[in-house]
């Protein structure tokens, strides 16, 4: 049996409209929209519903997606759909980092101390490195999506406002909860640092800094050839994730401690270093008050603590107007800055969009009629009647003929008119889930949600529909009244298909046709069944099937339109 994708029709005019950018080889740029599009949807779906998929699945999703997305090589295409690309990378690897995470034995190596545990916690801090590094790059920000029509091509995959936030708060849901593992690493490590400070009065300042800057986590206060160097704070864009991450309250005490004891051992006769001295000591012990570790309290005990208070105090204090002989210890003096990590609703918040200058077109601006492309695109089945319904004189009487049958059967509210070529007009039902045996579908999940906001159509919600389905069926019929048989074109779905029938229909048959009279008049019913095949795939359209049209409307209780 011979298969075609869904999506390549849906996605394909967007090139041809200029919703996506690449125009140095158009076949190229069509393969990559598609694979992009779909990659896009199924990895956004894979993360959305992570937890209630199956493992093998998730696995099979994601070596596929990956394929996929490694077949996009067009340069003029990459450099034209960045935003998109990187997002779609992101969503890629950030999947990849949660399936390593979630796995069962990675649970278990990070639940206990273990020669592993540091191992798997780097492991998971580079790979999500790669995510958030590839979301930043993306460059989405809340003007873009709101400058978006409602039939943009985002809004038809699903790529807004909502999707960019939910994937930036899932990237920084997971940062943090890897921060914290992290942040108990780094605690171990530093708890021999102050071991070997209390006894053997060696402080390996440079070394914790070089292990904290390993696990990606920076200390902002560096002392260099006995000078304190003021911090320089870079900010980044408002709309990205900060990677950096951040060391926990025990691991900063002791940090602290280790970086005043190194200042102690320096001479200094100048009042700014016995003010900073002073001011790095009470910001030391506010932190000491806070923490609540028994490791912790038993070394820096009050008795440290009090032999550390008497050097501090017993450093010289000299004049403003006294000159520094050099060699001191020098900075701005100000009180270092508490390390703490976000929240990561404080890191998701959206400004307004800033302008919004030029009017939104509409698609239905654009298109003043609309038509069912003719020839019809490849269909799964076709049927012709020829002098149809003669005793019918005009197509309004058609029209309620077939209408009344369909709305039989359940599709009120679920058809969709065109005009046909000059005279005719089209009648195509929402795609609708059904079995091959002929039973009935719950009415709750008959019909797939093809609308997004407003009742702007969206392939997203027709992927997001269908994604938990195995192994289903959906199919779409369409009946064309005209003078000729609507024999399908060879070509298969074209992007003119996507354009017309997806993005524009009527609710019902336009005014100037229902008094229209053709004669004879020729029936032609096209059939598409889309075969969806595993979680995660795109829905396939099914040719050279054993159904034929009549099976179809059988089984639909729609024989009787064509009897």
């Amino acid at each position: 049996m011979k298969f075609f994708k869904l999506f390549i029709f849906s996605i394909s005019v967007m090139l041809l409209c200029g919703k996506l950018k690449a125009q140095e080889d158009l076949i190229s740029s069509k393969n990559d929209s598609i694979l992009l599009a779909q990659a896009y949807m199924n990895l956004y779906l894979t993360a959305s519903y992570f937890d209630s998929l199956e493992w093998p699945r998730i696995e099979k999703i994601l070596n596929y997606e990956k394929s996929e997305i490694d077949k996009i090589k067009t340069p003029a295409f990459l450099r034209g759909n960045q935003t998109l690309y990187q997002f779609t990378q992101s969503l890629l690897q950030f999947n990849q980092t949660y399936f390593f995470y979630s796995d069962r034995r990675t649970q278990a190596i990070l639940s206990r101390p273990n020669p592993q545990r540091k191992a798997f916690v780097i492991r998971l801090k580079n790979s999500l490195d790669i995510a958030i590094k590839q979301y930043n790059n993306s460059g989405t920000n809340d003007s873009l999506f709101y400058s978006q029509p409602p039939n943009s091509f985002f809004n038809l995959i699903g790529f807004t406002i909502d999707a960019d936030l939910q994937h930036k708060t899932n990237l920084i849901r997971l940062k943090n909860e890897i921060n914290d593992k992290i942040d108990e690493e780094l605690y171990q490590d530093f708890r021999r640092f102050l071991t070997k400070a209390k006894f053997s009065k060696i402080y390996e300042l440079d070394s914790m800094q070089f292990l904290s800057r390993s696990y990606g986590i920076p200390i902002k206060s560096i002392v260099q050839t006995n000078q304190i160097q003021p911090s320089i704070h870079v900010s980044s864009d408002l709309n990205n994730i900060n990677p950096e991450y951040y060391t926990g309250l025990r691991a900063e005490v002791i940090y602290r401690y280790v970086e005043l004891m190194t200042l102690l051992k320096v001479k200094s006769s100048r009042e700014s270093d016995h003010d900073l001295l002073n001011s790095k000591y009470k910001y030391w012990i506010n932190r000491l008050n806070s923490v609540d570790d028994d490791f912790i309290k038993e070394e820096l005990n009050p008795t440290v603590v009090a032999e550390i208070k008497k050097q501090v105090d017993n450093t010289t204090k000299k004049t403003n107007t006294m000159k520094s002989s050099g060699g001191g210890i020098t900075g701005s003096g100000r009180r270092p800055t508490s390390i703490k990590k976000p929240e990561y609703e404080e890191a998701v918040k959206f400004d307004p969009p800033l302008t919004q200058e030029e009017p939104i077109v509409m698609y239905s601006q654009e298109i003043q009629k609309k038509f069912f492309p003719s020839p019809p695109p490849k269909a799964s089945a076709k049927y012709f009647v020829s002098n149809y319904k003669s005793e019918l004189s005009n197509l309004g009487q058609v029209d309620t003929f077939l209408k009344g049958k369909l709305a039989s059967k359940g599709f009120t509210n679920q058809l969709h008119y065109y005009y046909f070529n000059q005279n005719g007009f089209a009648i195509a039902t929402s795609l609708e889930k059904f079995n091959l045996d002929g039973s009935e579908v719950p009415n709750d999940k008959r019909f797939i949600k093809s609308l997004g906001s407003e009742d702007h159509f969206s392939y997203f919600e027709i992927v997001k529909s269908m994604f938990l389905d195995i192994e289903s069926e959906y199919r779409m019929f369409t009946f064309i009244i005209d003078s000729n048989e609507a024999d399908p074109a060879g070509e298969g779905l074209s992007g003119t298909f996507s354009e017309q029938i997806l993005l524009n229909s009527y609710k019902e048959l336009p005014a100037d046709l229902k008094e229209k009279v053709i004669s004879p008049k020729v029936l032609t019913v096209l059939v598409y069944h889309f075969h969806q095949n595993d979680i995660g795939e795109v829905p396939e359209l099914v040719l050279g099937g054993n159904i034929n049209v009549q099976d179809y409307l059988q089984k639909a209780g729609l024989a009787s339109i064509i009897q």
